[in-house]
């Protein structure tokens, strides 16, 4: 069952996701929640078993224990038979597995899994990283701001180089997960974790992100947002404007909605220099 008790401020390890997520406190991946209206984010609070992780999401959970926990991968995860998803064999199959406690993936996915661990593992510059000393791995963090609980999942942190590292799998292209970091705010969620990590004592000037590209060849590709960077600023002034929001419907107890009154309908604004790409991702 998931941990649903309070933690203590600090680093812990060997959190389960599913206890993780059950901690109170208030996570970068909540702020996109309020971002729409703080109604969302009520919704979530108070209805989070409605909110299922998506297959892709599952499968990306998967890469990140291949990758920073390899020794506790088999543990938790089995590779199902060759036999398609819906047959009475593989459902038999993951039956069984799922009552032991391991998650099963298809095939394909293992395969797909193993290759994109394989191409992140064999990356020359995350070597150059993972060898340095006192490197922390796979943390869940808890702090205080203002008196409210804070949380975090931080993958990987290299203190001699004052680095965090962040995988994310990603269907873009190298020239396209620019927009990929717009639309998923994770230069908010650098600022977020470089400010978790300074209010432990633990001094990172750069959030790394680890692309790990789906598509064939299975590239990785790394995105650095630094602490003295305007992307860093700019994330910080977004950061901390929901964070007033979120106070402020924590004292209140109103957690307000879209507008209620009629609001006039503008014109399109189309961003010329963003291409338009559609990707079928196979393996």
């Amino acid at each position: 069952m998931p941990e649903s008790t309070t933690p203590a401020p600090g680093l812990h390890y060997n959190i389960e996701d599913a206890d993780y997520h059950a901690w109170p406190g208030l996570a970068q991946s909540m702020l996109s929640h309020l971002a729409h209206t703080p109604a969302h984010l009520f919704d979530y609070l108070n209805q989070r078993d409605q909110y299922k992780s998506t297959a892709a999401q599952q499968v990306g959970t998967a890469i990140h224990k291949r990758v920073l926990e390899p020794d506790s991968f088999n543990d938790q995860y089995i590779i199902g038979p060759a036999a398609d998803a819906r047959t009475k064999e593989f459902k038999q199959f993951k039956a069984a597995a799922e009552s032991k406690g391991r998650r099963v993936l298809t095939a394909k996915e293992g395969a797909w899994v193993d290759a994109i661990a394989r191409s992140i593992k064999d990356s020359r510059w995350f070597q150059s990283q993972s060898k340095l000393d006192g490197v922390i791995v796979e943390a869940s963090a808890v702090w205080e701001m203002d008196e409210y609980l804070c949380r975090g999942r931080f993958d990987m942190i290299v203190p001699e180089r004052k680095l965090m590292i962040d995988l994310k799998t990603t269907n873009s292209s190298f020239d396209n997960f620019k927009y990929s970091i717009r639309q998923f705010h994770y230069a908010w969620q650098a600022y977020w974790y470089m400010k978790g990590a300074e209010n432990l004592g633990i001094d990172i000037d750069t959030f790394v992100m680890a692309a790990l590209h789906k598509e064939r060849p299975f590239l990785v590709s790394y995105h650095e947002i630094r602490r003295d960077s305007q992307v860093f600023d700019d994330a910080a002034v977004e950061v901390e404007n929901l964070f007033d929001k979120y106070k402020d419907c924590m004292r209140t107890g109103v957690w307000e909605g879209y507008p209620q009154d009629p609001v006039p309908v503008l014109p399109d604004k189309v961003d010329p220099q963003r291409p338009v790409v559609l990707v079928e991702t196979t393996f």
